[in-house]
């Protein structure tokens, strides 16, 4: 499992070939996150645009009441992660 800076890791929900998507506890304020973390250690620019851009664009759709909030996207080594909102919900292979 992953190991994250000021998160501790509950369980992985999804791998994908270029992501890692977990959920969390934030330890500044114990709140339950989800994160989405590039997976290779020195992505492409590719794969951090596009992290940047779903990022910028899930910060346009703040206000939107069927959209999770985000509260991040921040650095993790050579790579970037996206801390998400958790709504308790679950993956569809699971379903």
């Amino acid at each position: 499992m992953i190991s994250i800076p000021d998160f501790d890791i509950i369980e992985e929900i999804y791998e994908g070939s270029n992501v890692i998507i977990s959920r969390a506890k934030r330890n500044t304020d114990e709140l339950f996150v989800i994160i989405k973390l590039l997976k290779r250690d020195y992505p492409t620019g590719g794969e951090l645009n596009r992290l940047r851009h779903e990022y910028e664009t899930l910060c346009l759709l703040a206000n939107a009441k069927s959209v999770i909030n985000v509260y991040g996207l921040l650095e993790h080594g050579n790579s970037l992660l996206l801390v998400l909102e958790d709504i308790g919900g679950f993956s569809l292979k699971e379903h």
